[in-house]
């Protein structure tokens, strides 16, 4: 949030915030909820949210600061289910993740041009692994794009599907995951792959590094997508294309302790998706 309500009526913006003065006494101009005060830090600029701690310190449903994206409605609801991938029964779907070494994409220096439909390997079976018929589930995503189409589908077939990723079977929930469970997952100190969703919120872009920071309106904890200098030729978006858009990245999780945030760092564009 870039405005806050003070009890006079008056409207202040997070570089107007006076510490001792404003505490306690802000709230969303538009439901009333109560909202706190962010400080700046490397990463990004100051920003005012609820905490989500209670229901005096979150938005309303009809409040336009309540960022309910409805695009993430289903995977959202299946977090607390868990499947057991080792005992697959006849209703679930096995989907197979095959995006290649994340780690490729840092060593690349050149992209390999798609073959035409009348090259002789689109007669192989592998080439061919979508099915015509569009209310058939795939069952493999070779893209980020198409990862981020399926978690689109109901939340009946997202409780039912199976990822295989990395040689594993994973229930989907716990590879495509939100930014506190990413969280949760960084202060174990495993550094782990995973595909995180979230709006983002604001990108910060300096001289020698760019973040791409996530909304942290009603209890989100803080995350940042971090792109290095070296990674600017081949991560190609920009601030004005990010902000305000309801993403999907892949990385490794990592908790910086200096910045005390979950972050995770990418190196070209094939890592981050719009999910619409």
């Amino acid at each position: 949030m870039q405005n806050a309500r003070l009890p006079d009526g008056s409207i202040i913006n997070p570089k107007e915030y006076i510490p001792g003065i404003h505490d306690g006494n802000l709230r969303c101009p538009y439901c009333g909820a109560k909202v706190i005060f962010v400080s700046t830090n490397t990463t990004r600029e100051p920003f005012l949210k609820t905490t989500g701690k209670s229901t005096e310190s979150k938005h309303l449903d009809n409040c336009p600061q309540k960022r309910n994206v409805e695009v993430f409605n289903s995977i959202k609801q299946i977090r607390n289910y868990h499947p057991d991938p080792t005992r697959p029964s006849t209703g679930q779907h096995v989907l197979h993740l095959e995006l290649g070494d994340l780690y490729h994409e840092r060593k690349a220096n050149t992209s390999i041009p798609e073959i035409g439909w009348d090259h002789p390997k689109k007669q192989l079976d592998y080439a061919n692994q979508y099915p015509d018929k569009k209310n058939e589930l795939p069952d493999r995503a070779r893209t980020l794009k198409a990862l981020a189409r399926y978690i689109k589908n109901s939340e009946a077939v997202l409780a039912s599907t199976i990822v295989k990723f990395n040689g594993a079977f994973y229930p989907i929930s716990e590879i495509v995951i939100d930014q506190n469970m990413a969280h949760d997952i960084a202060l174990t100190g495993n550094e782990l792959e995973r595909f995180i969703y979230g709006t983002v919120f604001s990108v910060v872009r300096l001289e020698k590094v760019m973040y791409i920071n996530f909304d942290q309106q009603d209890g989100a904890l803080p995350f940042t997508i971090v792109v290095f200098q070296k990674s600017f030729k081949k991560f190609t978006y920009t601030k004005e294309k990010l902000e305000g858009k309801n993403v999907l990245v892949r990385g490794i999780i990592r908790f910086n302790s200096r910045t005390n945030q979950t972050e995770t760092t990418v190196w070209s564009n094939s890592q981050l998706e719009w999910v619409k």
